[in-house]
């Protein structure tokens, strides 16, 4: 059967409008202290934190933490530095394997950090890896630097031994790397190449990036972003066919070095501004940024339900219920995830789940500190589709979450009501 209801909430703050000493905000971790973040990456409960001395910190490679960021352990026995003596630009999974990308080449640590050593074979010597990523078997390095032409390599031996893929590539560092399928993108200082074919080729996909210096890439689906610098983010829905600038609510010539996605949601590092998160695939940007005094966001990752931020001089963390994200996504065995349009909403938005079978069903509506404002229903609703409409007329803007509870389990959605 199916019901609709609808409610015009009353007035109440929300995150966006807290104040600096709300719960909801960025908090420092215990270290690294002192260090430039360059890189972030996950296995199971640890997190790893690459540090590098180019960005203004001391150098002194990788650090572990298992307890997010309560403490946190240096583990870099192994790794050697070449010219600026202590950069660890990027970090890579693959498996139960850890990849550094140093000013000194590449290297692989089998033991969560505890040993590393040194794959470059084949890498240039002055090679200065800043991403790494993997298409099945195949490894890929991106370099900066070598003094030619030859900034990605390639590796089918777990990075034993690498060989230089150029071919239609143009000069120019390469900075980021992302995978579609079987399409390997690179963002360079001449814009964003793609090669379908392992890096055996490649060729220019720049039509509508103005901004051609470009520093980040992220996949999302069949998205595919750009995070340049001093033009913000470019988005592409056809494998960089085309781009188009999706900047609103980012700052004017910002430019954004960090990309995660989680879920539907996008967050963006950027140089100077701190943090960004778009629920909307980019058409809306907001600033997420309260209580994270080092603005200058050099990475992103999440891991278990907190996202982390790498800055000029310390690892951040920030709760993902924060921003509405919620790491429990089923509602029933075999439910459709809740849905509603338009999202992100002006007046009002009309709200759809479905349901297999009869249960006792809470649905509500909650700002980001966590209160209720609406509440739509309780009781007993039959299997099948279900309707409310919310009316959201005089509500402040900004996020919100619907939240429906059925059999115990519970599924959030993300709603962004902007005037």
């Amino acid at each position: 059967m199916k019901k609709k209801f609808a409610i015009i909430a009353s007035l109440l703050p929300l995150l966006f409008a807290v104040q600096p000493d709300a719960k909801c905000q960025w908090v420092q971790t215990k270290g690294p202290s002192g260090e430039s973040i360059t890189a972030l990456a996950v296995i199971g409960p640890n997190l790893f934190a690459g540090t590098g001395i180019f960005f203004g910190g001391s150098g002194t490679g990788v650090f572990i933490s298992s307890d997010n960021g309560m403490s946190w352990a240096s583990m870099s026995a192994g790794l050697r530095y070449g010219y600026y003596k202590g950069d660890v630009i990027c970090l890579a999974v693959n498996g139960t394997d850890i990849f550094a990308g140093t000013d000194s080449g590449v290297f692989r640590s089998t033991d969560n950090g505890t040993s590393w050593t040194g794959w470059s074979t084949g890498l240039f010597q002055d090679s200065y890896i800043t991403a790494i990523t993997t298409i099945g078997t195949n490894l890929f390095a991106a370099a900066a630097g070598g003094g030619t032409t030859r900034e990605i390599f390639l590796s089918t031996d777990n990075g034993l031994n690498w060989t230089a893929t150029y071919n239609g590539l143009l000069g120019g560092s390469a900075w980021a790397l992302a995978v579609s399928g079987t399409n390997l993108f690179a963002g360079t200082f001449n814009g964003v190449f793609l090669s379908p074919d392992n890096g055996t080729s490649w060729k220019e996909i720049n039509n509508g990036l103005i901004d051609t210096l470009v520093l980040a890439l992220a996949e999302k689906g069949a998205d595919l972003f750009a995070g340049t610098v001093g033009g913000g983010v470019f988005l592409s829905t056809n494998n960089g066919t085309n781009w188009i600038p999706v900047n609103n609510g980012l700052p004017k010539n910002a430019s954004v070095d960090a990309f995660c996605v989680t879920g539907n949601s996008i967050f963006a590092g950027t140089l100077n501004d701190g943090v960004f998160l778009s629920i909307d695939n980019g058409t809306n940007w907001h600033n997420v940024s309260i209580g994270l005094t080092d603005t200058a966001v050099f990475a992103l990752a999440v891991s278990g339900t907190n996202l982390f931020a790498g800055t000029k001089h310390e690892v951040w963390r920030r709760s993902l219920s924060d921003f509405g994200i919620s790491t429990v996504s089923q509602l029933l065995p075999s439910i459709n995830s809740v849905i509603s349009f338009p999202n992100p909403l002006r007046e009002s938005t009309s709200i759809k789940f479905s349901s297999p079978d009869r249960a006792f069903t809470q649905v509500s509506i909650h700002n980001l500190l966590g209160s209720e404002v609406a509440h739509f229903f309780s009781g007993s609703l039959d299997g099948g589709e279900h309707f409310f409409t919310w009316d959201a007329h005089g509500m402040p803007p900004g996020m919100y979450i619907c939240i429906i509870r059925a059999s115990g389990r519970t599924e959030e959605l993300p709603m962004m009501l902007v005037k």
